[in-house]
């Protein structure tokens, strides 16, 4: 698509560049069997003279491998057109940009546990809280000797640290070692701590900049580029971040990594 799912208010806009943007022959056929329809008839959809059923608009949502957000999302695009009354349809308005606005929440996105209010405030105001946190998942890390070498931190940092995990739920202790039991975590961009959690992170790669290491990506670039294409990277990065951790997810805890994503429009 030329542009991120969730930025169409037309369906049919959706359908056209889904077309366009396909190096496949016969997709457009495809998509007519999907919807259940003879293709001039698809073709009628395209060119505004007829409207997609509900059910022919799911069938679409399937040939186009659509989670349930986006298929909910379709449909809704769909529902809007075919609406018979002005009230209907700013009803189906409303939920679609509901709908867009909740897809620029990574929060709305993300499959994540809030941590307990009380221990916020402790927990995102250090890097190494979150630091310590994950290395408890690594095997050859999960005793405080092996923490101390590798994040280089002193005995009561670290002390704190873990009496704080512990107490939150997010690792126990068996016997002299210490595991991660609670991965999936994230602070909502409405809140303060989100803020603070980022700024911490950030002041510590400025830090690490200086060292200049070999493994590390550093990049910063300023563009100037259409607004439509400015969501398409917005929406970019935002899949990034979604595919990134499904691979984390499904992956051995082996090693360490932090990554930081800042995207600013407009700037100033």
């Amino acid at each position: 698509m030329a542009k991120h799912l969730f930025s169409y208010d037309n369906y049919r806009e959706l359908l056209i560049d889904s077309i366009a943007t396909r190096d496949e022959r016969g997709f457009k056929t495809r998509l007519a069997e999907a919807a259940g329809c003879q293709l001039s008839y698809f073709s009628q959809v395209l060119h505004g003279s007829v409207h997609l059923t509900e059910d022919q608009a799911y069938g679409v949502t399937i040939h186009l491998s659509l989670n349930e957000i986006e298929s909910e999302f379709f449909v809704l695009l769909v529902r809007m057109e075919r609406a018979g009354s002005k009230g209907l349809r700013n009803h189906l308005v409303a939920k679609i940009k509901q709908i867009q606005s909740d897809q620029k929440k990574l929060s709305k996105r993300l499959k994540t546990k809030k941590i307990a209010f009380e221990h916020q405030e402790q927990y995102y105001a250090a890097w190494y809280y979150s630091a310590i946190h994950m290395c408890l998942s690594i095997p050859e890390m999960q005793n405080k000797q092996s923490l101390l070498q590798y994040l280089l931190l002193d005995d009561d940092q670290l002390a704190k640290a873990i009496d704080l995990l512990l107490t939150m739920g997010l690792v126990e202790k068996s016997n002299k070692y210490f595991k991660t039991i609670e991965y999936n975590i994230h602070v909502p961009s409405n809140t303060p701590l989100h803020v603070s959690y980022n700024l911490v992170w950030r002041s510590f790669f400025s830090q690490r900049l200086q060292s200049n290491l070999e493994n590390d990506i550093h990049y910063t670039a300023v563009h100037s580029l259409s607004r439509s294409d400015s969501q398409v990277l917005r929406e970019m990065i935002m899949k990034f971040i979604e595919e990134s951790r499904e691979v984390v997810s499904l992956s051995d805890e082996e090693t360490l990594v932090a990554i930081t994503v800042d995207f600013c429009q407009p700037i100033p």
